[in-house]
């Protein structure tokens, strides 16, 4: 079993120092950003291989692997592996690992809905085979809801419905569901070490998401305010 153990803490920092060296400091950071981002994981899969040799138990392993390669692709097999995966796991870390991933492919249904209506016109019937079908929270009748749904009518039915709570508005709604999703990960750690690592991957993925926008960011010459609106935390 993994535990978590000095070696798990001391675990590759230059990527969270290199974040806040990133945000804190734009106009010093130009001459070397690129370096920097070529020396720092380009992947969060990368970041998986140097843990996993601190997992031993290989069934976890396995797991925490389909998690990671998740993250990467946002992909309907990932998910549906990971969600029957759940078996392999011991009862509490598999209690909070279905709310983990049921409520983040709840939320990722309710973007894929509101970006498929907004810039795609795609029809009700078609959206379907974009969505993931794992449903946790969100029932079929809330997704056919959502999808017969006005643009104009659609974020009153977000109010109105399993997650009207969390998203207030869909104005950047991966970085409602980003903030979220940690919290949610750092109160269910307190439950496993293995959740905990999960939790570990989890931000080390948002942490490369946002190192790279602000060098597109600055490559592309982007006004900094409108760089920094662009991450998904800070």
């Amino acid at each position: 079993m993994f535990s978590l153990g000095s070696k798990y803490h001391a675990l590759d920092t230059k990527l969270c120092a290199l974040r806040a060296t990133l945000i804190k400091d734009f106009e010093n950071i130009k001459g070397d950003l690129l370096l920097k981002y070529r020396e720092s994981p380009t992947s969060i899969t990368q970041e998986f291989h140097k843990l996993s040799k601190y997992i031993y138990d290989k069934p976890i392993r396995d797991f925490v692997k389909e998690l990671v390669y998740g993250y990467a692709n946002s992909d309907i097999a990932h998910y549906l592996s990971l969600w029957k995966g759940l078996q392999r796991l011991d009862k509490p870390t598999q209690t909070s690992m279905r709310k983990i991933i049921g409520t983040e492919a709840d939320m990722l249904n309710i973007i894929f809905i509101y970006r498929l209506k907004r810039y795609y016109h795609v029809r009700g019937d078609t959206a379907y085979g974009y969505l993931l079908p794992i449903g946790y929270r969100l029932t079929t009748d809330e997704i056919d809801r959502l999808l017969s749904a006005k643009k104009e009518a659609f974020l009153s039915e977000v109010l109105n419905g399993s997650y009207g709570d969390i998203f207030k508005n869909m104005d950047f709604p991966e970085r409602v569901m980003s903030q979220f999703m940690l919290l949610l990960y750092k109160k269910e750690s307190r439950n496993s070490s293995i959740v905990a690592l999960c939790s570990y991957l989890y931000e080390k993925h948002l942490e490369i998401r946002n190192i790279k926008a602000i060098y597109e960011g600055l490559r592309y010459k982007l006004p900094h305010n409108e760089i920094l609106s662009s991450l998904l935390y800070s």
